[in-house]
């Protein structure tokens, strides 16, 4: 008897912060992803201090989903011939 993994719950989608670049998020698998996220990058925020060190916080700038790229092109409905 094989084993067999259960279904996918959710799918990765790229979306792409301006300030930090491309990073993935999570959407539920059936569910059209979003037209865009808030960038989960940390960034540093107000000044250090000798207690507690840097503090952080979420970037959260409007980040563009970015669609899939396609990894095989078919051209009139059959591969491409190599001669």
């Amino acid at each position: 008897m094989s084993a067999v993994p259960p279904p996918a719950s959710s799918v990765t989608h790229e979306f792409e912060c301006p300030i930090h670049g491309r990073f993935d998020s999570r959407v539920p698998f059936g569910d059209s992803p979003p037209k865009s996220r808030p960038c989960k990058a940390m960034v540093p925020h107000g000044k250090p201090s000798r207690d507690h060190g840097q503090t952080t916080m979420m970037c959260r700038e409007n980040s563009l989903w970015v669609p899939p790229t396609v990894g095989v092109v078919w051209v009139g409905g059959k591969p491409s011939e190599q001669r």
